[in-house]
């Protein structure tokens, strides 16, 4: 089919769309002969693609995907045709992005034996359609990236978390156990920023606790139905010397982890999810299992709040110029 087709954006090539802005600009199109088409759409898309692979070799893989976002802008429909001369032609188009969509996100990582691709992107296409029994039609597609922030679900004020790891201990008498108490001073935290933690731990055993770990974990789960693998990856890890020698001795221990500039909660995604952890561990002598604390924490721009008004687009009929007989796209 002979067309040259190119789409611009209204924005900067490096530009971020938000969820709520307006995706606008104009496709330019060539004909080099006079051409049919039946149909002519232009569409705004979101869409993930899953793989995983159990070999991390070439073999079958579990393939899934959804669909986050999917405007089309009807510009020509005739099932008879209409035929265009040769020469250049411009469509205006102005679609807005959805608010609860996640971010572009392009993830890829080799573990426990699995190979796990996962992308989420948008573009704008634009396809035309020409008649005949065959249906040929020719789509051009223009990538956009999409910056989403997080709606926090956890406290942005301090919060304290408990746990009590009881001992089973043969010929003792009375409690053996390890408690954990930790404090989170903001469990909401920027990318690249850092979480501060202050951990108070009770040695109720015998035993002498040389030992704090405290690390920053990443936790990918897979939701799709025929896949149940979960990958974890430590991000940053510390190493304490508490001084918990004899029963009945407490320590408090204060840490701070960085939080890594490509780190961020994923949020709106039916396949996968992305979160964050810290687990503090005390560490136990052998034979014993270790007393470890969970702690939740979001990482993300929290823009929910401070989305920019930005100028009021264009409505879709004045964008395409059809509340004209003849729109001058045509001309």
């Amino acid at each position: 089919m002979a067309i040259l087709c190119e789409i611009n954006l209204d924005r900067e090539p490096d530009h971020s769309f938000v969820p709520g802005e307006a995706v606008s600009g104009v496709i330019k199109y060539k004909l080099s002969e006079n051409l049919t088409f039946k149909k002519i759409t232009v569409s705004l898309m979101g869409e993930d693609l899953l793989t995983v692979d159990g070999t991390c070799q070439n073999s079958s893989s579990d393939i899934s995907n959804e669909n986050y976002v999917k405007i089309n802008n009807l510009i020509l429909e005739d099932e008879k045709g209409v035929t265009f001369a040769a020469g250049t032609y411009e469509i205006p188009f102005s679609m807005t992005l959805p608010y609860n969509i996640p971010k572009s996100f392009d993830y890829k990582n080799n573990k426990d034996g699995y190979c796990i691709n996962y992308k989420i992107f948008y573009y704008i296409r634009v396809k035309f359609v020409r008649p005949g029994l065959m249906r040929h039609s020719q789509s051009f597609k223009k990538s956009i990236n999409v910056s989403s922030g997080i709606v926090p679900t956890l406290p942005r004020v301090p919060v304290t978390y408990e746990s009590k790891r009881k001992i089973e201990k043969l010929f003792s008498r009375g409690e053996n156990s390890v408690a954990l108490k930790v404090t989170v001073d903001n469990s909401v935290v920027e990318t690249g920023g850092r979480v501060q933690i202050k951990c108070d731990v009770k040695n109720d055993t015998a035993f002498n606790i040389k030992q704090i770990k405290v690390k920053l974990v990443e936790e990918l789960k897979i939701k799709a139905t025929d896949i149940s693998e979960d990958v974890y990856d430590d991000l940053y890890s510390i190493s304490l010397n508490p001084s918990l020698k004899s029963r009945g001795d407490t320590d408090v221990i204060k840490a701070v982890l960085d939080v890594p500039k490509d780190a961020f909660t994923l949020q709106n995604s039916v396949l996968v999810s992305r979160n964050y952890f810290i687990y503090v561990t005390a560490v136990l002598p052998a034979f014993y299992k270790n007393a470890v604390l969970k702690v939740p924490i979001e990482v993300g721009e929290n823009n929910i709040d401070a989305v920019i008004a930005r100028d009021t687009p264009p409505s879709y009929w004045d964008a395409m110029n059809l509340c004209h007989e003849n729109p001058t796209w045509l001309d």
